[in-house]
């Protein structure tokens, strides 16, 4: 997975999304944690990680020149779930 494309597609996510992913995936915060310094529940933490993770994948494939195309299956079973 081409983490040049990942992280450019991070940088264009509105302020608050951008720091639920930095905060989850780069801090290792837990969606609890995240939670707190938000100022909102676990439970609106989980649902935009899930929104903004479904939003990371449709940019990156649409950022892709041929979709699927150089992708290992590994990557796709990523971008899949």
């Amino acid at each position: 997975l081409d983490l040049f494309v990942v992280m450019k597609v991070i940088n264009t996510l509105p302020k608050r999304d951008k720091k639920i992913i930095l905060l989850r995936y780069f801090r290792d915060k837990t969606q609890k944690e995240i939670a707190e310094i938000l100022g909102v529940s676990q439970v609106q933490v989980s649902r935009l990680e899930n929104k903004i993770i479904e939003t990371i994948k449709k940019s990156v494939l649409e950022k892709t020149d041929n979709g699927w195309k150089g992708y290992s299956d590994k990557d796709k079973k990523i971008l899949e779930k």
